[in-house]
C-alpha cells in the first residue's frame, strides 16, 4: 500500500471508465484524490501519463486560483461608482434596479424629448436616486437615463479589465493598482 496524489481531471481525461471508488482512496478538497492502493491494472506507463496530465491539472487549478482573485477584485471594484459627484452602489442587486429605472427613463425621454421636470417617474415626485451616503439627488428622466448607461458601462468595463488580466501569461506584481482597472465615468 501507498499513497499516490492523482488530479481527478487526469484520470477522467485519460480513462472515462475508470472509477476511483472501487480502490481505496481518500479526498480532500485541496488536494483532490489520494490512491491509497494503486490499482494493479494500470502500469508504470499508465502512471507517467497520469502524472503529465495531473501536472496539467495543477496548472489549470492554479489558473483557477488566479481567476477567482481577479473575480473577487473585479466585484470589490464594481460595488460602487462615482458618477456626477456622488458616489452610489453598483452591486448586481443595484445595477438590476439601476437597469430598470434607466429602461423606464429612455423610454420617457424617447415619448417626451426635451422634458427636464423631476415628476417623470410615475408615483415619485420629485424623482431622485439615493447615494451611497444617503443623499437623495433629484434626476430628470435624461440624467437617469444616462446614469443608468454610466453604470451598466461601469460594470462591462470591469468584466473586459478583469477577462485581460486572466489571460496574461504572467499576472502582474501590481495587478491590483488602479492602472489596470477602469476610472470613473465622467
Amino acid at each position: 500500500m501507498w499513497e499516490h496524489y492523482v488530479c481527478p481531471y487526469a484520470l477522467e481525461q485519460l480513462y472515462p471508465e475508470f472509477d476511483p471508488f472501487s480502490f481505496g482512496w481518500s479526498y480532500t478538497e485541496q488536494d483532490g484524490f489520494y490512491f491509497t492502493d494503486w490499482p494493479t491494472a494500470l502500469g508504470e506507463l499508465d502512471m507517467v501519463l497520469i502524472e503529465q496530465t495531473a501536472t496539467e491539472c495543477m496548472v489549470s487549478e492554479a489558473q483557477r486560483v488566479k481567476d477567482a482573485q481577479i473575480q473577487q477584485e473585479r466585484n470589490a471594484r464594481v460595488e460602487t461608482m462615482v458618477w456626477d459627484g456622488h458616489v452610489y452602489q453598483t452591486d448586481p442587486v443595484s445595477l438590476g434596479r439601476i437597469e430598470t429605472t434607466g429602461t423606464k427613463a429612455h423610454a420617457h425621454t424617447t415619448q417626451n424629448p426635451g422634458d427636464v421636470s423631476l415628476s417623470w417617474y410615475p408615483g415619485v415626485d420629485p424623482f431622485y436616486w439615493i447615494s451611497l451616503d444617503n443623499v437623495r439627488v433629484p434626476m430628470n428622466a435624461a440624467q437617469m437615463a444616462a446614469f443608468a448607461d454610466a453604470a451598466a458601462s461601469w460594470a462591462t468595463l470591469h468584466v473586459r479589465a478583469a477577462r485581460d488580466l486572466k489571460d496574461m501569461p504572467e499576472l502582474p506584481e501590481d495587478w491590483q493598482d488602479d492602472r489596470w482597472w477602469p476610472k470613473a465615468p465622467a
